[in-house]
Formats: C-alpha cells, structure tokens, sequence
C-alpha cells in the first residue's frame, strides 16, 4: 500500500509492478443516463443565469459611468 502512495505522490501514471491496487469498501453508485441529463441541464442553467447576472450587472456599470461622467462635465463647465 505505501508502494502504491508513493507512485500517486511522485506523479506515476503507469501501473507500477510492485504497487498493491487500491480497494475502496465505499458503496458504488449507479448512474442513469436521466441523472447525467439533470446533472448537464442544472450546470447549464446556472451558466446562463450566471451569464444573465453579468450582462445585468454589465448594464448597470454603463449607466453609472454615463451618469458620472454627466456629473464630471457639469461639474467642469460650471
């Protein structure tokens, strides 16, 4: 076991002969093709929300920058 750590730690890709192969007693879990399909539907909502937000928040910084400058030339032509 302490073969196959030092293989992952020292960045070995390749099977190493003297290595013990790791065993997980974790339960397995299978996936459908339904929960990779709600998986990839979820992440792309929250990238177009994502999105969305950022050309919002775009919008906004456009009109405070309008509306500063307005103030700027008033505020030199006085």
């Amino acid at each position: 076991m302490t073969r196959c750590v030092l293989g992952v730690a020292l960045g070995y890709t390749a099977r190493l002969p003297f290595a013990i192969p790791f065993v997980s007693n974790a339960p397995h879990r299978s996936y459908t093709v339904e929960d990779f399909t709600d998986l990839i539907n979820a992440r792309l909502q929250q990238l177009e929300r994502r999105k969305e937000a950022q050309q919002h928040y775009g919008s906004l910084l456009v009109v405070l920058r309008q509306q500063v400058d307005a103030y700027r030339q008033r505020r030199t032509a006085s």
